[in-house]
C-alpha cells in the first residue's frame, strides 16, 4: 500500500493498523513511522499512548498495578526526593538515568525501540505520593495515565530482550540488577497474562535462566572461600525461583505447563496460571542435581549469623527510630524505576526465599533428600495465595519499610484478620554441634552438618488493643506502643508462664488444634489472651463494634495467641505483631511439659505463607543465639 492510501485511511483504522504491528512484537513499527510525520504522528507512542496502553493491557495483566501504582499515589509526577539533582524519575539525576536505559535499548535493539522513551517532563501530575498510604481501590481510568503504561511497556520489552539474549548465549551472569526487578515484580502482579511472557517460547525462557543462573552463578559462588555476598540480585533471583515454582512451573514442580493460557480478565485471581499438560508427573530430580541444590541455599538456610531474616533487626520494637549512630538493618534497598517513576524498594529477604525453596526441595525430590523427618506428600509444600492480590501487602511492605530509621512503614489496617486461622507446617533445626562449629568458621560445618525437621500445627487468634481511657497511639515512632520488655519476651515487660493449658484443652489435643472453633481449644485460647493482657499497662481490649473506627484511626496494636502440636508435644503461643513491617513475633512453650521457650520471628508472605527463624530464648538478645527455620501454610 502506498503511503498516499494509509494517510487517506480513518484514524480508527491506522490505529488498527498500528495495534497489530506492536501486538506482534511489543514495540513501535519503527519502519512504518520512518515513513513520514503525519504516520508518526499518528502512531508514535509519545502522540498515540492510548494505543500502546491498549496493547499492553491485551498483553499483560494491570489489575495489580492499578491497584498499587495509583492506590498508593505513585502515578506519574514528581515525589518526595524527585526534585532536581534527585533520584526520582523527574530530576537530573533521573533524567540522565533514563537516557542512559534508553541508550542501552536503543544500542542492542536500534530499529525497535525508537520512539518508545519520553521523558519524564511529560507526564501528567496527580496522585498521593507519600509512602506507606494504604492501598485504595480506585476507578480503572483513575488508575494509571497511559503515558505511564507506555514507559512501563518500553521498559519490559527491552528487559524480557535482553534477559533473552543471555539465555540463548547461555549467559546470564551479567543479567542487570534492573532486569531482575522487572521480572519479579511482573511474577507479583501476575493474574495468567504475566507468565505467559516466560515460557519456553516466548521473550523469556525463565526456566532456562534460573537453570542457567544456577550452573554459572551460584555453583561458582557457592565453591568460592567465604559466604556469598547478600546482593539484591541474589535476592531477586531467589524470589524468582521460588514464585516460580510455587506456581507449579519450576524444574522442580510436578507437571508441565503448556504456552496456552486462559483468556481471564487482569486482576481475575481464578486463573493465574497456563493450565498444566497432561501426562504423567515429572521424574524425581536426579539425585546429584538436587544435591547441588541444596548445597548452594544452605548458607542462606542455616548461617544466621550471616543472613538476616527481617526488615529491620527483630529486637527493635518501634519503627522507625530516627537510629542516629544504630545499626541500619534490612536487607537493603535499590531506586527501581516502576510505572513512570522511580522508587525506592527494600530488597525482598534473600533468607526467606533460600528457606521455602530448600524445603521445598526436600519435598519435590522425595525421601533421601534431608536428614530430617520427610514429609510424604506434596500438600506439605508452602504456597501463595493465587493471582496478584495475595501479593499485595508483600510489594506494600517493600515501597514503605526501605528504612528503619525513616520509611514510615505499614499500619494497624495492613495486619488486622491476616493471622488468625489453622496454619500447617514445619521447623528445622540443625545439628547443635554442628551449629556451634558453623559459628567458629568451619564452612564443612555449614554444606555438611545434619539437621532435621519436625511438622507442627497451628490455631492462632488475633486480639486487637488501645490505650486505655480514650488515649491516642502515637504512632511506629521509638517510645510509643505497650512494648517496653524484652524482645526475649516478644516485648512484653512481664509474661506469666502457663504451666498447664486447661484440663478441657490437653484433652484433645489434636482434635483442638485442627478444628477450628473447638471450645476446647477456644477455652485455652481464652486462659492465654488474659495472661498477655495483663502483661500490657494502660492497655484495653478493643470491643468488636469499635474495631474499625481504631483501625480506619490507625490507633491499635494487634496481639496474637494459639495453641499447637507437634512430636514434641503440645504448645502455646503468644506474641504481637510488629505493624511497622508486619513482622510475627511470638513466644513458644510447650505444656503441660515444660521445655523451655523459644522465640518465633517470621512474617506472612502471599498472603498464605509464614516463614521465618526461631532462636533460643536463654542466650541475650545482643549475641547470636541457637537458630532454626520455619514455613507454614494456611491450612
Amino acid at each position: 500500500m502506498r503511503r498516499a492510501d494509509l494517510l487517506s485511511l480513518p484514524p480508527e483504522i491506522l490505529t488498527q493498523i498500528g495495534a497489530a504491528l506492536v501486538s506482534a512484537s511489543l514495540r513501535p513499527p519503527a519502519a512504518l513511522l520512518a515513513t513520514c510525520r503525519k504516520l508518526h504522528a499518528a502512531l508514535a507512542p509519545r502522540t498515540n499512548a492510548v494505543l500502546y496502553a491498549g496493547v499492553f493491557e491485551r498483553a499483560f495483566d494491570l489489575g495489580a498495578a492499578r491497584r498499587r501504582v495509583a492506590g498508593l499515589g505513585l502515578a506519574s509526577g514528581p515525589g518526595p526526593g524527585d526534585g532536581d539533582g534527585g533520584a526520582g524519575a523527574g530530576g537530573a539525576v533521573g533524567r540522565k538515568r533514563k537516557a542512559e536505559d534508553n541508550g542501552v535499548a536503543h544500542a542492542q535493539h536500534p530499529a525497535t525501540t525508537q520512539g518508545l522513551d519520553r521523558t519524564p517532563d511529560q507526564d501528567s501530575t496527580g496522585g498521593r505520593t507519600e509512602e506507606g498510604r494504604e492501598l485504595r481501590e480506585l476507578e480503572p481510568e483513575l488508575a494509571l495515565a497511559p503515558a505511564d503504561i507506555v514507559d512501563e511497556m518500553r521498559r519490559r520489552a527491552a528487559a524480557l530482550a535482553r534477559v533473552g539474549a543471555m539465555v540463548g548465549a547461555e549467559q546470564v551472569g551479567a543479567v542487570a540488577e534492573a532486569d531482575l526487578w522487572v521480572i519479579y515484580l511482573m511474577l507479583l502482579e501476575n493474574d495468567g497474562k504475566n507468565v505467559l511472557h516466560f515460557l519456553p517460547g516466548a521473550a523469556l525462557d525463565l526456566a532456562g535462566f534460573l537453570r542457567l543462573y544456577h550452573k554459572t552463578v551460584s555453583v561458582p559462588d557457592a565453591l568460592d572461600p567465604g559466604y556469598p555476598a547478600p546482593t539484591a540480585a541474589r535476592a531477586l533471583v531467589a524470589w524468582i525461583d521460588w514464585i516460580w515454582v510455587s506456581l507449579g512451573l519450576g524444574s522442580g514442580a510436578r507437571g508441565a505447563a503448556t504456552s496456552s493460557a486462559s483468556s481471564g480478565r487482569a486482576g481475575d485471581a481464578a486463573s493465574p496460571l497456563p493450565s498444566p499438560s497432561p501426562g504423567p508427573p515429572a521424574a524425581p530430580a536426579d539425585r546429584d542435581d538436587a544435591d547441588e541444590a541444596a548445597f548452594v541455599l544452605r548458607p542462606f538456610v542455616f548461617a544466621c549469623h550471616e543472613y538476616g531474616a527481617y526488615y529491620a533487626p527483630w529486637t527493635r520494637a518501634h519503627l522507625p527510630d530516627g537510629g542516629a549512630g544504630a545499626e541500619r538493618g534490612g536487607p537493603g534497598s535499590s531506586a527501581v524505576a516502576l510505572w513512570g517513576r522511580t522508587r525506592t524498594l527494600a530488597w525482598p529477604v534473600l533468607s526467606h526465599a533460600a528457606i521455602l525453596r530448600f524445603f521445598r526441595r526436600q519435598i519435590d525430590d522425595g525421601p533421601g533428600a534431608g536428614d530430617g523427618e520427610e514429609a510424604d506428600n506434596d500438600a506439605a509444600a508452602p504456597r501463595p495465595a493465587p493471582g496478584s492480590r495475595a501479593w499485595d501487602t508483600d510489594f506494600k511492605r517493600l515501597l514503605a519499610c526501605h528504612d528503619p530509621k525513616t520509611s514510615a512503614g505499614l499500619g494497624a489496617r495492613d495486619w488486622v484478620g491476616k493471622l488468625s486461622g489453622c496454619w500447617e507446617g514445619e521447623f528445622s533445626y540443625f545439628e547443635f554441634d554442628a551449629f556451634r562449629d558453623m559459628l567458629d568458621g568451619h564452612d564443612i560445618a555449614l554444606y555438611e552438618g545434619p539437621f532435621g525437621r519436625q511438622r507442627q500445627v497451628w490455631r492462632t487468634r488475633e486480639t486487637y488493643v488501645r490505650p486505655a481511657g480514650g488515649r491516642r497511639r502515637d504512632g511506629h515512632g521509638a517510645g510509643t506502643g505497650p512494648w517496653t520488655g524484652s524482645a526475649l519476651r516478644a516485648g512484653f515487660h512481664k509474661l506469666e508462664r502457663v504451666p498447664v493449658v486447661p484440663p478441657s484443652a490437653s484433652t484433645s489435643a489434636a482434635s483442638s488444634v485442627s478444628a477450628p472453633g473447638a471450645a476446647a481449644d477456644d477455652a485455652a485460647l481464652d486462659v492465654l489472651v488474659r495472661t498477655q493482657l495483663d502483661a500490657l499497662d494502660g492497655w484495653e481490649s478493643v470491643p468488636a463494634d469499635e474495631l474499625a473506627a481504631e483501625v480506619a484511626r490507625d490507633n491499635v496494636e494487634v496481639l496474637v495467641t494459639g495453641t499447637g502440636h507437634s512430636a514434641w508435644g503440645r504448645f502455646i503461643l503468644r506474641g504481637r505483631v510488629r505493624l511497622w513491617d508486619g513482622m510475627v513475633i511470638l513466644v513458644k512453650e510447650y505444656a503441660p511439659d515444660d521445655r523451655g521457650r523459644w522465640i518465633y520471628r517470621g512474617y506472612l508472605t502471599g498472603d498464605n505463607v509464614l516463614v521465618g527463624r526461631w532462636r533460643d530464648s536463654l542466650t541475650p538478645e545482643e549475641f547470636i543465639g541457637y537458630e532454626g527455620t520455619f514455613t507454614l501454610s494456611r491450612r
